[in-house]
This record gives structure tokens, C-alpha cells and sequence, in this order.
């Protein structure tokens, strides 16, 4: 069975193996117990790490768009069951909704569960530079050895 394009462009199996390890980080780093503020803050911390991936997904289909037209026309955009606009404004969308989550997050838990109360927007912020520059910009994707140390810090 296919699935939709919208969750064939963010690569949902991807983020399906990611979500889970939110929830394993908070399990490890809470040995008290998940109390639902905890479970709160993970599932915020899990949407926006999947809204993350979602947008630095899609802004790899959109930056290889012309490759894919010829060398794997089946896929979302080059098929155009969804157009490139359409996908970057799913990035602006993805990437506004993770950014929220995370600014929220830090909001509403940094003084309970960290000394630093803005790491998680600066790691967030760290990692959205690093993403960008992978596709964009530096282009590390196309400088071998850096490219993959970029992508996977």
C-alpha cells in the first residue's frame, strides 16, 4: 500500500524510527518516572522533532527536484502529486510548527528540568543551520565527509 504523497515527501518512516527515540531520551533522562508534565513536554519535543525532519525532507526533494524529473520521475514532485510550491510552504509550515513547539517547550519546562533554559532552542537552532546548509547555502551534502558529519550532528 502507497502512501499519501504528503507523507511520502516528509518521509514518514523515517520519522516513525524517530519519534520513538524522543520518548526513550526522556524515559532515560527522567528515572523518576514519566509524570505528565514530562510526558507533556515529550510529546511537544516529539512533534517538533518530526516536523523538523518533515521540512529538512522536503527541502531535499525540492532541491533535487531536477535530478529526480529524470532519474526518479515516480517521486512526489517530479510525479507532481504535489507541486514545489505547494512543498515549500510545507516547509515554512513545518518549520514555524517545530520552532513553536520548542520555544514553547522552553517556556513552559526550563526552569523545572534544566539549569539552561533556552539549550532546546539553541540546539534546535544549531541543527535547523546545519540542515539548511546540508541542502543549501554551504551545500555540505555535495563535500563527502563533512556533508555526513553536518547531517548527522
Amino acid at each position: 500500500m502507497a502512501l499519501p504523497a504528503w507523507m511520502e515527501l516528509m518521509r514518514l518512516k523515517n520519522i516513525a524510527l524517530a519519534v520513538p527515540t524522543v520518548f526513550i531520551g526522556a524515559w532515560i533522562a527522567a528515572p523518576q518516572g514519566m509524570s505528565a508534565d514530562i510526558l507533556i513536554a515529550t510529546v511537544m519535543l516529539a512533534t517538533a522533532v518530526a516536523t523538523f525532519m518533515g521540512a529538512g525532507n522536503t527541502i531535499n526533494d525540492i532541491k533535487d527536484y531536477a535530478t529526480d524529473c529524470v532519474n526518479h520521475p515516480e517521486r512526489v514532485l517530479p510525479s507532481e502529486r504535489i507541486s514545489v510550491t505547494q512543498a515549500k510552504r510545507f516547509v515554512v509550515f513545518s518549520v514555524i510548527s517545530s520552532f513553536t513547539m520548542v520555544l514553547t517547550y522552553s517556556m513552559m519546562f526550563y526552569s523545572e528540568y534544566t539549569s539552561l533554559p533556552w539549550a532546546t532552542v539553541i540546539i534546535w537552532i544549531c541543527a535547523g543551520f546545519l540542515t539548511y546548509s546540508y541542502e543549501a547555502g554551504l551545500s555540505t551534502k555535495d563535500r563527502g565527509f563533512i556533508g555526513n558529519l553536518a547531517i548527522s550532528l
